[in-house]
């Protein structure tokens, strides 16, 4: 299953790059695309690779910005649609301001078009409409609620140009040394992982 980690941009790329074998068991068990997300001067920055080996992916995490803005990363395991940037988390809700990651499978597929992902499907028929005509719902607890109540366990992560970040389920993550992890067995890598 794919996994998304939030936190202190600075943070995230040192815990990859410097956890004993972190990074090779994450990409390991995800390796159909990687994709990060945080706000600029410029509004959001939005940047995704299809790595062909942990080489190209730890090319990848050192780009990361050495800094303390929040940052979402999001490491894929395709369950549906194609392996290719398209299907490469983050997506466009609202295209240079508000982008989205999911883990999980939703239970509303992809049957309509079966190279595209379920999480697209989900944007496309439920979300790009009422984001774009109210963008700070992504903030909204009310419509977040919502949201968590429809899609079950699964869990997404908003962020918008000004590099403000939701979470939508993040009770059923993990929070460990200033980050997020949005399911458990990443802990698990963690503490493994640590001498």
């Amino acid at each position: 299953m794919c996994l998304i980690i939030t936190g202190k941009s600075a943070k995230v790329r040192s815990t990859l790059l410097n956890t004993h074998g972190l990074l090779s068991d994450i990409f390991t068990s995800n390796p159909d695309g990687i994709g990060f997300m945080y706000g600029t001067a410029k509004g959001l920055k939005v940047t995704k690779t299809l790595p062909k080996n942990l080489g190209d992916a730890t090319a990848f995490i050192q780009r990361l910005p050495n800094d303390d803005r929040e940052i979402a990363i999001h490491f894929r395991w395709t369950t549906h649609g194609k392996t290719d940037m398209v299907n490469c988390h983050p997506y466009d809700v609202i295209p240079g301001y508000v982008a989205m990651m999911h883990n999980g499978i939703l239970h509303t597929g992809n049957d309509a078009d079966k190279a595209k992902s379920d999480t697209w499907h989900f944007i496309n028929d439920y979300l790009t409409s009422p984001v774009t005509e109210h963008p700070a719902l992504v903030h909204n607890e009310k419509f977040l609620d919502m949201v968590a109540d429809f899609i079950g366990d699964n869990r997404f992560v908003f962020m918008d140009g000004e590099g403000r970040m939701s979470h939508v389920n993040h009770d059923q993550g993990i929070e460990h040394d200033g980050l997020w992890f949005s399911n458990t067995y990443a802990l698990s890598l963690i503490h493994i992982s640590e001498p």
